[in-house]
């Protein structure tokens, strides 16, 4: 049995035809029945009483009249041709019309359909099984998956699959186990200040500990409330990335985690987009950032190339090529890129030398097949003017972050160890930013990008190493993207929404409106709204984001009474129908506090109240119920303190650079 309004208008049309047909074969046999019987001289007075035994056993008697008691049959026959006939025709004028529902026929979930929604989106046939044996489950045709034939009665199951599901509001909860869902568990959930995100999406589904978790958390509020239960209680492993304050974050250094040429391109490609400055126009110059990423991607393969940490050679060697792998030293190189020409006409294309063009050139001749060189070669073919011009450009955007100590010690190495969350243990990485300065959030927007990469990468690795063709992590990978408008754009973010369900991974962006989403991303904010599963409104007076939320419930088809006055011709009333949203704008945007929209594909919308905190089974062990639960960082991070003569024991020269030995390529 599906959700009502999930079968097809013309099956039910059908239906409707056939369940009258047996009606009136019903009425048909009856008075065929009550005509042979007074036709065939039966008392009136059995009739008048509804003696029905009396009637029968007149039936069985020899007093029967039966050529007269024959007729009744006729009378039956022509009962139900005239009744067939007359359903018959009322079904055909109907047939291709919609009684009702002429100007639409939109409606919300309601509390008797709840149950049959838990059947299909809550209670995981696994889990079910898990605890009762004796569970019977069926394949439902309309949503192509395996469904428990009955709802559970057992309070144990009930808390089982609870525990194992996103919550998306009261008594609206989503099982994680996508292949039952049969959805990908994007989703997208809109509020303005203060409706709750936090409240009532963030902090409920992280106290799942249910997956592993990357969470982007503004000011580290929920880092604060939260980690101490998931470290202690549930066992996970804590990493913290805060660009808020960098004396409080774990190392992170992106080139560590560069392995080919792609990812040297993925990693230009999450800076340029996200610390580029923009013309006073409004726009770009697409030359000199094409040319700027053909820089950074030679600059950041020699770094790679000259001290590589893979490879046969020591354990000594390895570590003091990892602590050379660094921006800031990728900065000490571009200082050195400057072009002059030698040509004594100067023309620009004749004679162009750069003081690294030497070190390109025996990299080269060691290495044929280099990709830093064959990047500096096309960079150098603007000429020295343009190439200079470009150079400065870069100096001036990646200068004035990654020549800063904080940054230059932040990035210095790497203590995140990405891998492990995409492994089967608990791990939890919280992403800290600023809630109001953007100007570092870049390194959010970076390591997103480089976890999409390495996630989706071990995810292919682990089906290898299973034999398995689904490239599913082990465990459920959940990416929290609040502030998401301030995150900075993200690489293929559109790319990866559409198949991250097959990795076991979902994204979940919050966002205050519509509006953030068009300013990020303008040409396709539609493509990202299409590929989130869910949507959740919060509450917010944004007017784009309540119209299309008012579209998006659609109309349904209403009675429109009319009265007129009138002396001459007589008072007159009359009905007819109308459309009328669902919920009109004013009415969303009077929707009270405790209640929220939930949208699910295949579903009905839903209109229910915003989950609380409260009410959550491990509400004790948060930060929000006691402040006795608050998480110390320091045990994690300690007392960091920058280390200025291991940072420039790490630099490198320019006499390193123009020395380079060779001898071990």
């Amino acid at each position: 049995m599906a959700l009502n309004g999930r079968i097809d208008r013309r099956q039910r049309e059908k239906n409707g035809f056939i369940m009258t047909a047996v009606f009136l074969l019903f009425a048909a046999v009856v008075v065929t029945f009550i005509a042979a019987f007074l036709l065939g001289g039966g008392k009136y007075e059995y009739f008048r009483d509804v003696n029905i035994i009396k009637m029968i056993m007149f039936m069985r008697d020899p007093a029967l009249d039966k050529n007269r008691a024959v007729m009744g049959l006729y009378a039956g026959a022509l009962t139900f041709l005239i009744g067939f006939c007359y359903a018959y025709l009322d079904y055909e004028k109907k047939k291709n019309s919609r009684i009702g529902e002429e100007y639409g026929s939109s409606k919300l979930l309601s509390a008797k359909e709840l149950p049959e929604f838990k059947r299909m989106f809550f209670y995981d046939p696994e889990i079910v099984k898990r605890y009762d044996r004796h569970a019977k489950t069926v394949k439902d045709e309309n949503e192509l998956k395996t469904v428990c034939r009955r709802v559970p009665k057992d309070e144990r199951i009930e808390r089982k699959c609870f525990m194992n599901t996103q919550i998306m509001g009261e008594d609206i909860y989503l099982s994680i186990n996508t292949k039952f869902l049969n959805r990908n568990l994007n989703t997208i959930t809109i509020g303005g200040s203060g409706q709750g995100k936090s409240y009532s999406i963030l902090f409920p589904n992280i106290l799942m500990g249910s997956c592993n978790y990357i969470i982007t958390d503004p000011s580290g509020e929920i880092l604060c409330k939260i980690g101490r239960f998931l470290e202690e209680v549930k066992g996970y492993k804590i990493k913290v990335f805060n660009i808020d304050e960098f004396d409080k974050s774990m190392k992170y250094n992106p080139l560590l985690y560069v392995k080919n040429e792609k990812d040297i391109n993925i990693l230009v490609d999450a800076l340029n987009r996200n610390i580029k400055p923009l013309k006073k126009s409004g726009g770009s110059n697409e030359f000199f950032d094409d040319a700027k990423d053909s820089l950074m991607c030679a600059l950041i393969a020699l770094v790679k190339e000259l001290y590589p940490t893979e490879g046969q050679m020591g354990e000594k060697t390895r570590a003091a090529n990892r602590k050379r792998q660094t921006l800031k030293n990728v900065m000490r190189i571009l200082l050195m890129a400057e072009m002059e020409c030698t040509d004594e006409s100067g023309d620009e294309g004749v004679g162009a030398t750069s003081t690294l063009d030497g070190i390109f050139d025996r990299l080269l001749e060691h290495n044929p097949r280099s990709y830093a060189a064959a990047c500096w070669r096309s960079f150098k073919v603007g000429g020295p003017r343009v190439c200079n011009e470009v150079i400065i450009s870069a100096c001036a955007v990646y200068s004035r972050y990654f020549n800063t100590l904080e940054m230059e010690w932040l990035t210095s190495d790497d203590e995140l160890e990405l891998y492990d969350l995409a492994g089967e243990d608990p791990c939890a990485l919280f992403i800290v930013t600023p809630s109001a300065d953007t100007s570092y959030n870049f390194m959010a927007s970076m390591i997103y990008t480089q976890l999409f990469s390495i996630v989706t990468g071990e995810g292919k690795q682990h089906s290898r190493k299973t034999n398995r063709s689904d490239p599913a992590l082990p465990r459920h990978l959940s990416f929290w993207l609040d502030e998401f408008a301030n995150t900075g754009k993200i690489p293929q973010f559109m790319e990866l929404l559409s198949v991250v369900r097959k990795y076991n991974i979902s994204i979940n962006v919050i966002i205050q409106a519509f509006s953030q989403l068009k300013g990020m991303y303008k040409d396709s904010w539609e493509t990202i709204i299409g590929n989130m599963d869910a949507m959740v409104y919060l509450g917010g007076q944004e007017p784009s984001t309540i119209r299309m939320l008012s579209e998006k419930l659609g109309k349904e088809t209403i009675k429109s009474h009319s009265f007129n006055l009138s002396k001459r011709s007589g008072d007159s009333e009359g009905y007819q129908n109308m459309a009328r949203f669902l919920l009109t704008p004013d009415e969303i945007e009077r929707m009270v506090r405790a209640h929220e929209l939930v949208f699910i594909p295949g579903c009905k919308p839903i209109q229910t109240k915003k989950y609380n905190l409260q009410n959550h089974p491990n509400y004790k062990y948060s930060g929000e119920c006691s402040p006795e639960n608050n998480y110390d960082l320091t045990a994690l991070i300690g007392e960091n303190e920058v280390d200025i003569g291991a940072l420039d024991a790490a630099a490198i020269t320019e006499n390193e650079i123009f020395e380079f030995n060779f001898d071990y390529f």
